[in-house]
């Protein structure tokens, strides 16, 4: 596979790229319940605070990002509705769920530095990278290896993603702040 776009791309290429017009979908209504309830459960959590109830809220509030980032993306797939309004959407929303997130985790006590970093470069950094399909006029970043099969394979790859959410989880449940640091290194080299 190259890194430039070309005509040998036939279909599969203009249907990746279409700009749809639709709005509202299953996916985006996903993205948007998904981060509503993790973004509602995390201020429940941190009005209970450092306690037990606090802490499992927190949990299931995790638990929902996730999965619920994980179906968006394949409702969208299935039933071929990928929009670009939708995987922008779908991007905003992580990244609103990750500080409602860390914002909540810090409160109660976890590595607070450590998730203001990653919260910072989460909304920073990784949001540049992500949104520049939007430049390619392609539908969502999975299809960046159109562009560039290198930057697709360090960003939005399997692995890649579970290695760049690996220095959240590792601040989240308490890892010392010099495995953290140096797990955010070893990502950051590996990317």
């Amino acid at each position: 596979m190259t890194n430039r776009l070309s005509v040998a791309d036939g279909w599969d290429w203009q249907r990746r790229v279409r700009a749809r017009s639709e709005r509202l979908t299953l996916a985006t209504a996903t993205t948007a319940t998904r981060t509503s309830i993790t973004v509602i459960l995390c201020a429940i959590s941190g009005v209970y605070g450092r306690t037990r109830p606090g802490f499992w809220i927190l949990l299931v509030a995790i638990l929902i990002f996730w999965i619920g980032d994980g179906l968006d993306g394949a409702i969208a797939r299935w039933g071929d509705h990928e929009t670009i309004f939708g995987a922008f959407a779908d991007v905003v929303g992580d990244r609103l769920s990750v500080i409602a997130i860390c914002l909540t985790a810090m409160a109660a006590g976890q590595n607070g530095l450590l998730l203001a970093v990653f919260a910072l470069h989460y909304v920073s950094l990784d949001l540049a990278s992500t949104t520049l399909f939007v430049r390619f006029r392609l539908v969502s970043p999975n299809y960046f290896y159109l562009v560039h099969t290198r930057l697709f394979q360090i960003n939005w790859t399997r692995p890649a993603k579970v290695a760049s959410q690996i220095p959240l989880v590792a601040a989240l449940v308490g890892l010392s702040s010099t495995i953290v640091t140096w797990m955010m290194i070893a990502v950051s080299i590996w990317k």
